[in-house]
């Protein structure tokens, strides 16, 4: 039951930085840990603490981080006495980031004091979920044999007090500061700790600020912000949250015959009176709740908590309030995914959190005396429409505390021997703080935080003895200011990448605390609340598009959840297989062979898998794959044990050495599955066979061009060619981008996916590792400004080109089309029928490269499209079941090239004159049919060759592709448009 390092407390060990960070002296976090053996020698410094003996780590944030560990007296005078057999020290360990800009020696130090109580994480986490008495959990039962083992170990608990935890504060401070101002930050029950150091008063500390306040202190009694009052304090904050709603568009027309609040009330009521109603069960069953309110209210609170996802709760108690078939799929899918959520954070906490700890502090100091009745604390959480439940624990209150109550005493759960694991209130528990002369201090509180409630943020600041204090409050903040305030950007969204919490921050620190020079202004660039839920979080928490009204649809969680789950699976198989030690020989390291089999198998499906793509009749059967799966598999890894042993053991650059017995074996396995017959025909057409090969050659190269470059890399890094080897890198992307995109002429449709999947993801990979060892920081600087460069030039290009498409929609449509945005103007000009008088002859792709399920409509019309591609227009008449040949094309007209390979196959190209005469436009024209209506370009009958190629440019603009690709890939409103176009 004992942690032999519990946390006394933690100085902010989340990774926060802000824009004025790299200012300050010292960016500090430390985690207070009592490491405390019952034989041999106590624990001693591991590194002293003094700025030029700070050891070197490696941090989250991407910093250098300093770490050290001191040690501090198990007890101060006046709050404790440790036991006499017991070492009375304890190790306390401190990180912090110096100051990257200025002179470190004087800059100002900041703090970051970690909530919980009880945390040592690396997040806030008591932001999202575990803020609450969620994710704890301790039977009183295991209480006495625990009690007993800290009495014993360390004698009275006060050791661990908030006073305690300020007293090592204040102590390192005095002892280890650079002498500059320190300004102390404190979030929720880190509040709590800056709030007892201001009644400590380190004489450097110029500024305190608090952010989520937990305390109350010298505030009257009725005033006193205790845990025990947590529901009752969730549920108001609650109510407000929910009020919100009638004054909302979205949210208020689905309840405007009954408020959200009402709505809710009167829905808890009916569950508890009728568990077995559809929806009562379901939340039965799916929360483990009894009855079925509970576990509403609990859900509900989750969701009140996270400024992410708390906009589900309206369409949440619309849903349950229905109750229909819809929502029944809809409602499983999010409870299904509340607990995964849950259980998620539950289980990356828990290495990181002292469950006995936070019960110490919270029983100590921030519990009712004498604790209120089993009734009173559940009536406390029935009364709250939205709540945790902290009334649950009043049992483990009594066992804590061992009080003598008539609550407790009938309880009976605290009748063991020896102390409970308590430690007394001292002399600064709910006593005004007076604000020191040197220093101010800042609060910051949310209207909309249910778990450090605004009013109390209130009822501290106005406990505050002195002038120099200031609370600024958000209307729709949760927990967290810093986390919880993004800004308003100029085109009007937030991005999240600034928190005006954050900017008031920066601005105190850099002012050291002076309010008078505090930045107030992003306080405006805050907007206001709304109920608007992003497509994503619907689509994976509630699993539909319409959060209100919308059908479950499974596909939106399969494409969610299990598109990463093969590629998640083979990972994880293949990293469960051990290695041996090299040297141990070939033979030994089976676990290595399996891998390599695995490789390869992935590789040929992979190749193979461009097969329907890029050679015209091959669709490859799963049978057919899983077959060349195992037998490149099984001839490349038997390949590369034959090499291995006859040569060495591990292959130098494996992959690039084995490359051609892969290749043999993949052309191979490909001719013995397929047949010899479609091989032949394969390998006859000598266009389609070039461009396939050349596309694998281009995998090929990049597999062998990137590992290449990190071995030139590695070589010259540190020396004076390391720039010119970094600068290659840019340079290297451009060519294999465009290699890529020239052995894909005609396939347009795979370019994107092949760029970005292939030259993107190893350019990524390898500038990442590059910038990680390269020792000139010029050198990182200068092949960023070259990527931001090429992105602003490609974005440059679309803007520009997208003014001037739009200046010739406004010529063709005219003021009266009253479109202003692209989209809208592109898809009018399909719908101005009047504005198309004539036919002339245009390139239109109307098949996509890829397979899609065509419905029999869908099917018929894109006929009608390949039927009007054979019509030349009334001076030629021609069969339209049939290509047209060299002497069926009226001489006016006939093309300067014109080829057939295959009697029912125009696979190469024409060059087609305007039936207008006046027109002086040649086109291309590539058109491939097939039985799978899957590839092909086609000559079409279309509107003015001038109005078309506009609308070309906009569609290549919009999408990479040339032209267009029916019917998946593009939007529903040009979907529209080539129905307009064509009907």
């Amino acid at each position: 039951m004992l942690n032999k390092e519990d946390s006394r407390f933690t100085l902010c060990t989340h990774e926060v930085t802000t824009p004025a960070s790299h200012h300050f002296g010292y960016l500090c976090w430390a985690n207070l840990r009592y490491t405390r053996k019952n034989h041999g020698p106590p624990v001693k410094w591991m590194v002293p603490l003094l700025r030029e003996h700070f050891s070197d780590a490696g941090s989250a944030s991407g910093k250098d981080a300093e770490c050290a560990v001191y040690t501090a007296p198990l007890c101060y005078p006046g709050i404790c006495e440790p036991v006499a057999s017991e070492d009375p020290t304890v190790d306390i360990f401190v990180k912090r980031l110096p100051a990257t800009a200025g002179d470190a020696k004087t800059a100002t130090n900041v703090w970051l004091i970690q909530g919980g109580p009880g945390y040592s994480s690396t997040t806030t986490a008591q932001v999202t979920t575990t803020g609450s008495m969620l994710g704890r959990e301790m039977d009183p039962s295991e209480v006495p044999s625990c009690a007993q083992d800290l009495a014993i170990k360390y004698g009275d608990l006060a050791s661990f007090s908030t006073t305690s935890a300020a007293s090592d504060i204040a102590a390192f401070i005095s002892k280890y500061s650079n002498g500059a101002a320190t300004i102390v930050y404190g979030v929720s029950y880190g509040t709590v700790v800056v709030e007892r150091l201001i009644h400590l008063n380190p004489t450097s500390v110029t500024g305190y600020v608090l952010d989520g306040i937990a305390t109350s202190s010298g505030a009257s009694g009725n005033k006193f912000e205790y845990f025990s009052m947590w529901d009752a304090d969730f549920g108001e904050v609650g109510e407000r949250f929910l009020d919100l709603c009638m004054h909302d568009s979205v949210c208020g027309t689905h309840f405007n015959t009954s408020s959200l609040s009402s709505t809710l009330h009167d829905m808890l009521v009916a569950f508890d009176s009728n568990p077995n109603s559809t929806c009562a069960e379901l939340v039965s069953n799916m929360t483990e709740s009894s009855p079925p309110s509970v576990g509403v209210r609990s859900t509900l609170a989750m969701l009140l908590k996270d400024p992410d996802i708390r906009a589900l709760i309206p369409p949440i108690v619309y849903r349950l309030n229905r109750c229909d078939s819809n929502d029944i799929d809809v409602l499983s899918t999010f409870f299904g995914s509340m607990s995964l959520f849950l259980t998620s954070a539950a289980s990356q906490d828990d290495a990181f959190q002292s469950t006995l700890l936070y019960y110490l502090i919270v029983f100590s100091d921030m519990w009712e005396t004498p604790a209120p009745s089993t009734d009173t604390m559940e009536a406390r959480f029935m009364n709250a429409s939205i709540a945790d439940g902290m009334y649950a624990i009043n049992s483990l209150y009594c066992a804590f505390t061992k009080e003598k109550s008539p609550v407790c005493d009938e309880l009976g759960v605290g009748n063991y021997d020896g102390n409970g694991i308590i430690y007394q209130r001292d002399q600064y528990w709910n006593k005004t703080a007076t604000v020191p002369s040197q220093a101010s201090v800042l609060l910051l509180s949310g209207k909309l935080d249910p778990q450090t409630p605004h009013k109390y943020a209130e009822y501290l600041f106005d406990a505050l003895d002195g002038p120099k204090k200031e609370l600024i409050a958000f209307d729709y903040a949760t927990h967290g200011i810093i986390m919880s305030t993004p800004m308003r950007e100029s085109n009007g969204t937030t991005s999240g990448s600034k928190n005006c919490g954050m900017e008031l921050l920066a601005s105190y620190v850099s002012g050291n605390g002076d309010l008078d020079r505090l930045d107030r202004s992003c306080i405006d660039e805050v907007p206001a609340f709304n109920f608007t839920i992003s497509m994503d979080i619907m689509s994976f928490v509630l699993g539909t598009e319409d959060a209100y009204d919308g059908t479950y649809n499974s596909s939106v969680i399969c494409v969610c959840a299990g598109t990463p789950l093969p590629i998640i699976i083979l990972v994880i198989s293949q990293e469960a297989l051990p290695l041996a030690n090299p040297t141990d020989g070939w033979a030994a390291n089976w676990g290595f062979w399996v891998r390599a089999a695995i490789l390869g198998g992935v590789n040929a499906v992979a190749i193979s898998g461009h097969l329907k793509y890029l050679l015209q009749g091959i669709d490859e059967t799963l049978c057919q794959l899983a077959l060349q799966f195992v037998s490149v598999a099984v001839g490349y890894t038997a390949a590369s044990v034959i090499v291995a042993s006859l040569l060495v053991f591990p292959i130098p650059y494996m992959i690039i050495v084995m490359t051609p017995a892969f290749l043999v074996l993949l052309m191979g396995s490909m001719r013995a599955i397929l047949g010899p017959t479609i091989f032949q025909n394969i390998v006859r057409n000598k266009a389609q066979f070039w461009r396939y090969t050349n596309a694998v050659y281009v995998q090929v190269l990049m597999a062998v061009t990137y590992p290449t470059y990190q071995a030139l890399f590695n070589t010259v890094s540190g020396s004076a060619y390391e720039l010119p080897v970094f600068l290659l890198l840019p340079v290297i992307k451009l060519v294999l981008k465009n290699l890529v995109a020239l052995c894909l002429v005609g396939v347009d449709d795979l370019i994107p996916e092949n760029v970005i999947f292939t030259v993107h993801f190893f350019n990524a990979v390898y500038l990442a590792t590059s910038m990680q060892s390269a020792s000139s920081t010029l050198a990182v600087v200068i092949v960023i400004i070259i990527d931001l460069t090429e992105t602003s030039l490609a974005l440059r290009g679309i803007y520009r080109r997208l003014n001037r498409i739009m200046n010739q929609l406004r010529c063709i449509i005219g003021p009266s089309g009253g479109e202003d945005t692209f989209l809208s103007a592109t898809r009018s000009l399909c719908n101005f029928h009047e504005k198309f008088t004539k036919e002339e002859r245009a390139q239109v792709q109307v098949r996509s490269f890829f397979s899609h399920g065509l419905s029999p409509a869908a099917s018929e019309f894109l006929a009608s499209l390949d039927n009007s591609a054979l019509t030349f227009g009334p001076s030629f008449q021609s069969s339209t079941q049939s290509m047209p040949t060299i002497q069926t094309i009226p001489s006016d007209t006939k093309p300067s090239r014109f080829r057939v390979l295959f009697s029912q196959q125009w696979l190469e190209g024409a060059i087609v004159q305007p039936i207008d005469p006046t027109a002086k436009v040649n086109v291309k024209v590539n058109s491939v049919h097939n039985k799978q209506s899957r590839s092909g370009r086609a000559v079409a009958a279309v509107p003015s060759v001038m109005h078309i190629a506009i609308l070309r440019k906009a569609l290549a603009t919009l999408s990479p592709l040339s032209a267009w690709c029916w019917p998946s890939t593009l939007s529903l409103s040009f979907r529209c448009c080539m129905v307009a176009m064509f009907s």
